[in-house]
């Protein structure tokens, strides 16, 4: 039985109806952080009314997932990689079932506790996955880590016209590994061995910050000056983030955004790779740059 993911740029489009109307079988999730994009405008009873009204009579087939932080925060207690059943929600996708039939239905409200209880998380959301200058300040204090730690020359070949887009995503990989490895033994007490092992799993720590990684890497290569970024931009681009993902535990992604179509394409290219042929792609790029040896040593 697949399970696609939604994006919400997805939700209001004529495919999407006709999917739900011709194939009976395949169940779609929506990630929580389609219903945390819901929740940017002020008027989100109307905005999540719009949005979902394509499911209004397909709620049996919806499935809600967890947070991307709350999935973190699972899995780095446990220290056990996540599977796609871990993401989904019961309860939550109980409670969005509701969301969306009492809102789309005509002259009907929700009940006041839900509503309160709904403008609460919104005010909370506010301050957190939608504060656009803290999603700004992650990826300014990322680049700078990065800006202070590669080699310029590697900086440099990022924003060439030639570079190999296998070679961008190789290298990212292999920084996403080491600096996942370098949190796994140095803040959750991992053995060395241990948690070389444990990323050969492809655990959300790993997915997730290959993702910030590749994030980084885009804009050195676009030439963005993150300082006169719009936070607003860098907060869509990290929500994105999320979709890609969620959407990687699962069978496929629908979305109508070509960045990140792109992103989940890369994620799901390097989960399904082995760890040698990503190290040795990035090792190549490297030599041909100059700065290591054919044996790995660096020149």
């Amino acid at each position: 039985m697949p399970i696609f993911v939604l994006d919400m740029n997805f939700l209001q489009t004529e495919e999407l109806k006709e999917r739900l109307q011709s194939d009976l079988t395949t169940r779609y999730v929506l990630p929580d952080v389609a219903l945390v994009e819901m929740c940017k405008n002020a008027d989100w009873q109307l905005t999540m009314k719009l949005a979902t009204g394509v499911l209004y009579n397909h709620t049996e087939r919806l499935k809600v997932s967890l947070s991307v932080g709350e999935a973190l925060t699972i899995e780095l207690r446990r220290l056990v990689p996540l599977r796609g059943e871990d993401f989904l929600s019961d309860s939550f996708a109980k409670k969005v079932a509701y969301l969306i039939q009492t809102l789309n239905e005509d002259h009907s409200k929700i009940d006041t506790e839900l509503e309160t209880e709904m403008t609460a998380a919104r005010e909370a959301l506010l301050k957190e996955e939608l504060n656009a200058d803290e999603a700004k300040t992650r990826t300014k204090t990322l680049l700078e880590l990065l800006n202070k730690g590669l080699n310029p020359a590697v900086i440099k070949a990022l924003r060439a016209p030639g570079l190999k887009h296998e070679s961008l995503i190789a290298f990212a990989y292999e920084t996403a590994h080491a600096y996942s490895w370098h949190l796994l033994t140095t803040k959750h007490g991992m053995p060395d061995s241990d948690a070389i092992e444990y990323l050969d799993l492809r655990p959300l720590i790993l997915r997730y910050q290959f993702l910030l990684v590749r994030n980084c890497f885009v804009h050195i290569r676009n030439g963005i000056d993150i300082a006169s970024y719009k936070a607003s931009n860098e907060l869509n681009n990290q929500l994105d983030l999320d979709f890609a993902l969620i959407a990687s535990y699962f069978d496929d992604l629908l979305s109508k955004d070509l960045n990140l179509v792109k992103s989940y394409a890369d994620l799901k290219c390097v989960i399904k790779t082995q760890r040698s042929e990503l190290t040795m792609a990035a090792n190549a790029w490297l030599i041909e740059l100059g700065l290591i040896n054919s044996d790995g040593s660096i020149v």
